[in-house]
């Protein structure tokens, strides 16, 4: 018997870790023909983007078509066995979570997840929280202007009082 639920849970894992990925991939979709624009017109623009929605036929408000991925993610999320998430599930997890800015509430539940699982210290957690503090605009330096996330650790925020100040 407790091999045969063993294998059952394996086997969820394993079905979650390959919808996790598949999200992934069809999230990044868009977003790297956009980098691929950029970088072939030598930098981003405004009428850069603006062609970039008028070929692949999305909006202000959703430039990546993401929202399905998004509306997904959060259908599926309340199946997932957290215990059982290899280092990959994490990174994908927490990159949809990133982006899934038109859900603010299951942002502010995958930062409680990656807390409980990942700890309040971890490198996904910060990133997660200075997104929705971002979006939030909880945060700010003394100019007002966003933090560069990549020195998130070096910025000396108070991360207890964001962790607040969103909720």
């Amino acid at each position: 018997m407790k091999i045969y639920i063993k294998k059952k849970i394996l086997s969820e894992s394993s079905k979650f870790s390959a919808k996790l990925k598949s999200l992934v991939a069809k999230e990044q979709e868009l977003r790297n023909k956009f980098a691929e624009m950029i970088k072939k017109e030598g930098g981003w623009s405004q009428e850069l983007l603006k062609k970039f929605m008028d070929i692949y036929k999305t909006t202000p408000d959703d430039v990546f078509a993401s929202k399905v991925v998004e509306d997904e993610l959060v259908k599926i999320e309340p199946q997932f066995d957290y215990v059982n998430f290899s280092e990959q599930d994490w990174d994908n997890f927490w990159l949809l979570s990133q982006h899934a800015d038109s859900h603010p509430q299951f942002q502010i539940k995958a930062l409680e997840i990656l807390k409980k699982h990942k700890g309040k210290d971890s490198k996904e957690y910060k990133k997660l929280l200075f997104r929705v503090g971002s979006n939030k605009r909880v945060i700010k330096n003394k100019e007002g202007i966003p933090v560069d996330l990549d020195k998130i650790d070096d910025m000396g925020l108070d991360w207890e009082k964001i962790s607040y100040d969103i909720k």
